[in-house]
């Protein structure tokens, strides 16, 4: 234990090569506003959000706060320096989508918490099609104000499909997932089959998939070794198709844990943190399974 404290410790610690005149960047993606009026469509506006906080933690240097602790300010009437302060980082990207038909507009900006003023902010008015595009776009900016270096000078969006019904539907899928309801998860489970079977060769729907058991799990609608069975034919699919899923391997590890199998648990949290070194949610997951592996939710409840 004394060992694998050490390597979490080490894992964990900020990995800053900026000089010790700067602090190292850091920001916090608010969940976008709705604006399309219909609340059905927050899937959409979250799963933005929640697609440039994942590619952001791709880039060495840049501390991104982990979506939970972002999407806690959701519909909250706070001083943008307030909520940075809160978060602990230097600055903030907000924003809002409207969606009509095939069209789609996404407004976002970057304020800085020193002072509340705008570094950046910019319109789109687009076919839902450009969907990656934005994103990419919009975290190009963000790494072109907040200057932090890029660690391969290719797109940080990566379309997993081409197919953007199937990526809507696994938006959706994990949007209602998240609500941890009965319905919700029995819609979640609907959006990842139909994904699926759009598009077979979609990694992130596999996935989440795999999500879908771990979710109903950890609620205690299912056994983990039910979750086990299922969750991690689905992934071995998903990382079969794309190997270089960071999430796909943490959430696989998670999986591991729960029959004691430690030595390929921290294995899969290893590969996860290479491909995502600045991960908190994996690192997050990497201490629970290290420190409490007697934790209740890990037992089965069945």
């Amino acid at each position: 234990m004394t060992e694998v404290k050490a390597d979490l410790e080490k894992a964990i610690k900020p990995k800053v090569t900026v000089s010790s005149e700067e602090p190292q960047p850091s920001i916090a993606v608010l969940p976008f506003v709705n604006m399309s009026g219909d609340k059905e469509q927050e899937y959409f506006s979250d799963g933005l959000a929640e697609e440039i906080i994942n590619a952001l933690t791709q880039i060495p240097n840049l501390k991104v706060t982990a979506r939970t602790s972002a999407f806690a300010f959701r519909g909250k009437e706070q001083d943008i320096t307030k909520i940075a302060e809160t978060l602990r980082v230097s600055t903030i990207l907000e924003g809002s989508v409207r969606a009509s038909g095939n069209r789609i507009r996404v407004t976002a900006q970057l304020v800085s918490a020193a002072d509340g003023y705008h570094l950046w902010s910019q319109r789109y008015d687009r076919e839902m099609t450009d969907v990656f595009e934005i994103q990419d776009e919009i975290c190009q900016a963000i790494v072109d104000k907040l200057r932090v270096q890029l660690r391969v000078d290719a797109p940080l969006i990566k379309r997993h499909t081409e197919n953007l019904e199937a990526y809507n539907l696994c938006l959706k899928g994990r949007y209602q997932a998240l609500k941890m309801t009965d319905e919700g998860l029995a819609k979640s489970k609907d959006y990842f089959e139909q994904a699926v079977a759009l598009d077979p060769n979609y990694a992130l729907a596999w996935s989440g998939r795999a999500y879908f058991y771990g979710c109903m799990a950890l609620t205690g609608r299912i056994s983990w070794k039910e979750a086990y069975a299922n969750g991690r034919q689905t992934l071995m699919k998903a990382l079969g198709i794309n190997e270089e899923l960071p999430d796909a391997h943490a959430l696989l590890a998670l999986y591991l844990a729960t029959t004691s199998n430690w030595k390929e648990a921290e294995h899969e949290f290893s590969r996860a943190l290479a491909l995502a070194p600045e991960s908190i949610e994996t690192l997050r997951n990497y201490a629970i399974i290290i420190f409490c592996p007697c934790n209740a939710w890990m037992k089965p409840s069945r």
